[in-house]
């Protein structure tokens, strides 16, 4: 569409697209660029120092989306009563672990990078949406030793 209106609205951090004329309700397509920050906020997509086992100091990159900070990391309709399905893929140093939500269904070298695909989530909020970046070590499966049954 031409003659496109966007509004910004720095207090609200959301943008509206105003249409010139109106449409009827059909699937579409909404293109953009998008450059998201990495921050030290601890909201949306942050970075967080730790020390290491030998004290020292590192950095991993987490997520924190509750309850609308998502838009901060990806374009979305980022309220808690929205639901979509996500494809999570993360581009990341070849040192590194990259985590998410759901299993990991491919990881493929590219240089020094490596890129990592997740599978398709179920349909959920954008505030359940989690990655990690860093140098993590993690458990992939739990196996349940003993089983109490309360009644």
């Amino acid at each position: 569409l031409q003659d496109l209106d966007i509004e910004y609205h720095k207090k609200w951090t959301t943008v509206t697209l105003k249409l010139p004329k109106h449409i009827s309700p059909q699937k579409a397509k909404i293109s953009l660029d998008f450059v998201g920050e990495l921050n030290e906020k601890m909201r949306g997509f942050y970075r967080s120092p730790y020390k290491d086992v030998d004290g020292k100091e590192c950095y991993l990159a987490a997520t924190q989306f509750e309850s609308t900070f998502a838009r901060l990391a990806f374009p979305c309709w980022d309220e808690p009563i929205y639901k979509a399905k996500f494809d999570v893929t993360l581009i990341v140093d070849e040192g590194l672990t990259a985590l998410s939500n759901m299993n990991m269904i491919s990881e493929t070298k590219v240089d020094d990078k490596k890129v990592v695909k997740f599978a398709t989530t179920p349909p959920m909020s954008t505030y359940l949406v989690a990655f990690a970046v860093g140098q993590l070590e993690y458990i992939q499966d739990v196996e349940v030793v003993h089983k109490i049954d309360h009644q």
